[in-house]
């Protein structure tokens, strides 16, 4: 269960396969606490150029929030009202 600590250590990237996400999955019956609906993840995208499609997705040192939205809602003062009076499914 320790991949990534154990890819970290090598110095390798963890290729997630069918037997690890597998392995991964949490057993419902013995889940104490509810899943969130939605959630953040903060990624680097990491490519030669802007256009580039073949691009990797590095999961950040803090891998996200519970909720869409929460970390972003703090800067929504910032944001033009045009922006926001769109409506979104997470704002």
């Amino acid at each position: 269960m320790n991949y990534a600590w154990n890819a970290i250590k090598k110095g390798e990237e963890l290729r997630l396969t069918d037997a690890i996400v597998e392995d991964l999955n949490i057993n419902d019956q013995n889940d104490f606490l509810p899943s969130p609906e939605t959630m953040e993840l903060y990624f680097s995208i990491i490519s030669s150029g802007k256009d580039d499609t073949d691009y990797q997705l590095i999961l950040g040192p803090n891998p996200g929030s519970v909720g869409a939205g929460k970390s972003f809602g703090r800067f929504l003062d910032m944001v033009d009202e045009s922006v926001t009076d769109k409506g979104c499914c997470f704002l």
